[in-house]
């Protein structure tokens, strides 16, 4: 998630649009080998779980969600983890996650690049949060494209 939030503040830092952005210092190799260790001591095999529909048992505070109906889908530690392209330009092994207020983010490793938004919106999945999401997704892929 570093590399892709430094790839993005890089690629925005010369942009004329004024932004926030910021560029996070490269992980220490001990920690990130301390969390190696820790998942692997735990017996934790991640990406082997499909990711199903998430049926609601509240449907005043979530919607079905069903974020790719056609693609196979991986869980992953905290993360669905696709595995075909996605529709806006996400690239295979992407990972996304989701929140209760409609809060989205995806990391493409591959692209190098992220996106978030963040709402206080509920239901959950909610149409409109959702399009708005979609449309993030598809434009910075498209100015990564034109650029």
């Amino acid at each position: 998630m570093l590399a892709a939030n430094e790839a993005v503040a890089h690629a925005i830092k010369n942009r004329p649009a004024p932004c926030i952005y910021r560029v996070h210092e490269k992980p220490e190799p001990e920690r990130l080998e301390e969390f190696r260790q820790s998942v692997l001591a735990q017996g934790l095999h991640i990406g082997d779980l499909k990711v199903r529909m998430l049926k609601t048992v509240q449907p005043n505070l979530s919607g079905d969600a069903d974020f790719f109906p056609q693609m196979v889908e991986k869980w992953g530690l905290s993360f669905d983890i696709n595995t075909e392209p996605g529709p806006a330009g996400r690239s295979p092994g992407s990972l996304c996650w989701a929140g209760l207020f409609n809060t989205y983010f995806w990391i493409d490793p591959t692209k190098k690049v992220t996106g978030t938004i963040m709402t206080q919106v509920l239901p959950f999945v909610d149409p409109t949060v959702l399009q708005l999401y979609d449309s993030l997704e598809r434009g910075v892929y498209g100015a990564m494209q034109a650029a």
